[in-house]
């Protein structure tokens, strides 16, 4: 295991939420079984190449992990996967995020049966205070027995976010939850000269300076929703409107543009401080509209009210979405519209001859957006883009044969040359050079997070 990273018995911070503190276990766990053992085992480095490999933000820790070199053969499978799949089918599935998602799932279902077994009950805090989005999901699975419980566990962590100014780490720590990329966020911006707005010339300026362009339109196009936020002419109408962000780019704006922060936290704030009211007359069952409702005489009030007594589970999830808005974050969705709107810029870029050929000496996109673009591009754009990714491939893959091939105590006379980092190649090829970024950390995703 890396050593920038803490033993499991290492202490926790005060009032860490105990779904975020398993899940941190969970990863540096995935990391230990990796070099471990996983890297020799046939059947994951099947997956691993069936997945496409890891995404950005555990690629991020991957390649400032001690060991990750070890790493050339598993990127062997990760590559013939992508060269497989491209035009074709591929489910996107990075190891490390499953084993998140299942600690995520299985800590939440042991805190909504009020039991937990194992080597849990010495470290989970059931009566820890949880982040903001843990404490909603908490609820929304929460069994009728529970449910004032998870209700209660919503308020105390609502009433410490109302507490604050909106500033303090602390404070997003509990609004959010786990900030996973402070770790390798530092000072230095990423080399780019890029503009959120996109062009012929923005393309090309991006293919110069071997970004992905698709990539790069994701980012810079959050980047400046943030930027807007945290302008200083903004009004509160601006703020209802576009305050609402993702835990990612809510780190992002607390480290860059601390005013959006501000601003998204104090947005925060009067949301769940509404919700939580609506929340509390819900579980109390004291909603007169809906008891009015019931004692009507019609026959929709009787079939409502038949439909909540045999399915009350369904019922209270239908109140309860009523009650916790659904919002997308609108930096995502920034980010989302600025790569689709891309991909039909690429498709004209494309049509360019001497702009095909530049992009042909290029690196190209990165293989994840390769693989979202091909699909959407004209015939001829289409096949200028898998003919790259298919040469960046085979050109990597020789690299990590060679690479492989020296690791031989036969061939230890053999100097060492570029293959030696062909791994970190490689995961750039996969997805993209932001993985190099320490600045702007939140990936571009494939669809719009839910805003806290």
């Amino acid at each position: 295991m890396s050593s920038s990273e803490p033993a499991q018995g290492a202490a926790r911070p005060a009032d860490e939420c105990p779904v975020c503190s398993e899940v941190s276990l969970a990863r540096q766990r995935h990391w230990f079984w990796v070099f471990a053992e996983k890297l020799g085992d046939g059947a994951f480095l099947t997956r691993l190449g069936a997945g496409g490999g890891y995404c950005v933000r555990h690629a991020r820790e991957l390649l400032l992990h001690e060991q990750g070199e070890r790493t050339a053969r598993g990127f062997q499978f990760v590559l013939r996967g992508w060269r497989d799949g491209l035009g074709g089918s591929m489910r996107l599935d990075c190891p490390a995020c499953r084993i998140e998602v299942e600690t995520e799932a299985y800590v939440l279902r042991l805190l909504s049966r009020g039991s937990w077994s194992g080597d849990q009950q010495t470290r989970l805090d059931p009566d820890a205070l949880s982040c903001l989005p843990h404490a909603r999901m908490l609820l929304e699975q929460a069994p009728e027995g529970i449910l004032s419980e998870a209700l209660k566990r919503l308020g105390a962590t609502v009433d410490r976010v109302r507490a604050g100014d909106g500033r303090s780490q602390a404070e997003i720590h509990t609004a959010i939850g786990h900030g996973y990329d402070e770790a390798f966020r530092k000072a230095e911006r990423c080399d780019t000269d890029a503009t959120a707005v996109l062009s012929f010339d923005a393309l090309d300026r991006a293919l110069a300076q071997g970004w992905c362009p698709l990539c790069l339109a994701g980012r810079e196009a959050s980047e400046n929703v943030i930027g807007w936020l945290g302008h200083p002419d903004r009004t509160d109408r601006d703020q209802d409107d576009f305050a609402r962000l993702c835990p990612s780019h809510l780190w992002d704006a607390a480290a860059n543009d601390p005013e959006a922060s501000v601003r998204t936290m104090q947005r925060i704030r009067r949301t769940w401080i509404r919700s939580l009211g609506g929340l509390e007359t819900l579980v109390e069952g004291a909603a007169p509209s809906d008891r009015k409702g019931r004692s009507g005489s019609g026959w929709r009030s009787r079939f409502r009210g038949w439909l909540e007594r045999a399915f009350p589970r369904r019922s209270r999830e239908v109140q309860l979405r009523k009650i916790l808005v659904q919002e997308e974050c609108v930096a995502c969705v920034a980010a989302v519209t600025a790569v689709d709107r891309g991909i039909g810029l690429l498709d004209a870029y494309l049509l360019d001859g001497d702009r095909s050929d530049w992009y042909l000496r290029s690196s190209g996109v990165c293989l994840q957006h390769a693989y979202v673009a091909i699909p959407h591009l004209g015939e001829q754009p289409a096949c200028v883009v898998t003919d790259r990714a298919k040469t960046l491939i085979a050109r990597t893959m020789w690299g990590l044969e060679e690479a492989i091939r020296k690791v031989s105590w036969s061939v230890r006379y053999e100097p060492p040359g570029e293959e030696s980092e062909m791994w970190r190649e490689a995961v750039v090829l996969t997805v993209g050079r932001g993985v190099l970024c320490s600045d702007w950390l939140a990936p571009v995703p494939q669809r719009p997070e839910r805003a806290v």
